[in-house]
């Protein structure tokens, strides 16, 4: 049992299920999605404290960028030694959406994807990348999603974190590890974020 709670797999390609099948040239947002909610609904649901939570998505972004620098993202498709930039470098895109709809339109991620599923996702749904960012976008992303792609889908360098991390109170230490800030707003940004939702925690309930 205490293995089966500390597994990630099973969360990770279950959140496949929120999103159309987006080929290639979509792998960096298919799996960069499964990737952020491994480790923010087992934080959720009680299997990971919040904190380490934030630990486990940090250590993948560290994981990416140290594979350093490659072809765009939106090109690197299945290239060989790209894994780890590939994933981590898409939960970093979601990591940023989720924060600028919460902080700047008061929405966010959970209820674009559920909004999304309602209207047009089912067991076969296939979209090029930029056909699923669109919708996202008139879901409730209110062209979040549109300016993140332009800037994400061309980046050859792993993508910087400071931004979502200045929001969130989250700095690193000396020693490689990571503090979290007592400010308020941050607080109640990191709580929103990892913290167990009143009803369902799977982004496709609607609001």
């Amino acid at each position: 049992m205490a293995e089966l709670r500390g597994d990630w797999t099973a969360v990770h390609e279950l959140s496949h299920l929120f999103h159309p099948y987006l080929g290639d040239d979509g792998r960096w947002l298919a799996e960069g999605l499964a990737s952020y909610y491994q480790n923010v609904l087992r934080a959720r649901a009680g299997l990971l404290d919040a904190n380490e939570a934030w630990r486990r998505l940090d250590g993948g972004f560290q994981r990416g960028r140290r594979v350093g620098p490659g072809a765009r993202m939106d090109q690197v498709g299945w290239s060989r030694g790209s894994t780890m930039r590939i994933y981590w470098a898409g939960a970093a895109f979601w990591l940023d959406a989720d924060v600028q709809l919460r902080r700047e339109h008061g929405t966010d991620l959970d209820r674009v994807l559920g909004r999304y599923s309602q209207c047009c996702l089912d067991s076969d749904s296939r979209l090029e990348p930029q056909e699923f960012i669109a919708a996202l976008d008139r879901a409730g992303g209110r062209g979040v999603f549109a300016r993140l792609y332009r800037r994400y889908a061309a980046m050859t360098e792993f993508p910087s974190q400071d931004a979502p991390y200045r929001a969130l109170g989250i700095s690193e230490s000396d020693k490689d590890t990571l503090r979290f800030s007592d400010e308020a707003d941050a607080v109640r940004l990191r709580r929103a974020i990892m913290g167990a939702r009143p009803t369902d925690t799977a982004p496709a309930k609607s609001e």
